[in-house]
């Protein structure tokens, strides 16, 4: 059985997770859940965005889900994990648009296939 491994958020220290745990197991089925619309970001270029000398938030982004995919990393944006169950190895996932969808904040509970790890 392949090993699987899910990171939950991606900027700062997830993003880097994920990227190592695949750079030491090639073989490794790596997921990283983030409510963000992107993953990683240089945060040291923050106050030259603030500072308005970078203009786009855009160019401080690092990383983007495309290059992860192409590391062998999924990684699904605007998804929160609601309830991790740790006794069955499952998660229950819940989209911005599951929730949006449902006209209630991101806190209520939407009950899509748990996906077993």
């Amino acid at each position: 059985m392949k090993q699987r491994l899910v990171v939950i958020g991606a900027v700062a220290s997830g993003a880097k997770t994920a990227a190592k745990a695949v750079r030491e197991n090639p073989e490794l089925e790596v997921l990283v859940l983030t409510e963000e619309d992107y993953i990683s970001y240089a945060g040291c270029g923050l106050p030259y965005y603030v500072g308005n000398v970078i203009k786009e938030k855009k160019h401080l982004t690092v990383m983007n889900p495309e290059k992860f995919r192409d590391r062998g990393v999924t990684v699904l944006l605007h998804t929160r994990a609601e309830k991790i169950d740790p006794s069955r190895k499952s998660y229950l996932p819940e989209t911005f648009k599951q929730a949006k969808k449902k006209n209630s904040p991101m806190t209520s509970w939407c009950w899509p296939p748990v996906q077993s790890l």
